[in-house]
């Protein structure tokens, strides 16, 4: 190609799933394609992960390292005890590739056989705003009448579980630096949860 370079270009698909063009350039073809099969295998190497001869089981504690990064510890440990009480038993061991339509139906079947529904869903409404206040009233009159320190912080922290959505675990471990007592949002977590009213 006369004076100009040499390019070479191809598509890379990414484990998200994306195709991207990937394009390098050299004085020679040869150099250039030598240059876009170096670029492509250090793709693939930061994007390294599991294949499908690992065994779910492994697969899950890989996830399990994820969500401990993202939600908290309470959180983290239900997910893990559900796995091991209801999953890893059953399909653990089978490798990806072994994992079809038909294994994880079966898998799904014998689930509701033993009682698991796989159409559960629990129903969640929220409190409409003569039952907040009721419940207000009753937890600050409990407080009040008891004379017990120990439940104090109880209408407090509800207080903040509505307003937020938080679970309880997240709430009991919102720290002071996470606050800021204007209209400005909460931390949890490393979410940011925006300010609500809740009176």
């Amino acid at each position: 190609m006369d004076d100009v370079a040499w390019r070479a270009r191809t598509r890379f698909r990414a484990f998200d799933g994306k195709t991207w063009l990937v394009e390098r350039s050299g004085p020679t073809e040869k150099r250039a394609v030598e240059r876009l099969e170096s670029a492509i295998e250090q793709l693939q190497k930061s994007q390294a992960r599991l294949t499908v001869d690992f065994r779910f089981r492994d697969v899950a504690e890989v996830w399990l390292g994820k969500v401990a990064q993202r939600r908290a510890a309470t959180t983290r440990d239900t997910y893990e005890q559900t796995l091991k009480s209801v999953v890893l038993d059953r399909i653990g061991d089978l490798r990806l590739r072994e994992i079809s339509v038909p294994v994880l139906e079966e898998f799904f079947e014998k689930l509701e056989a033993e009682g698991y529904s796989a159409g559960y869903r629990r129903s969640v409404r929220t409190l409409t705003t003569e039952e907040r206040r009721r419940l207000f009233a009753g937890m600050d009159g409990f407080v009040l009448d008891s004379r017990c320190s120990s439940g104090a912080d109880l209408p407090d922290l509800v207080r903040f579980l509505l307003g937020t959505g938080c679970h309880i675990g997240e709430a009991v471990a919102v720290r002071w630096k996470d606050v800021n007592l204007t209209d400005k949002p909460v931390v949890v977590d490393g979410t940011e949860i925006p300010p609500r009213s809740v009176c």
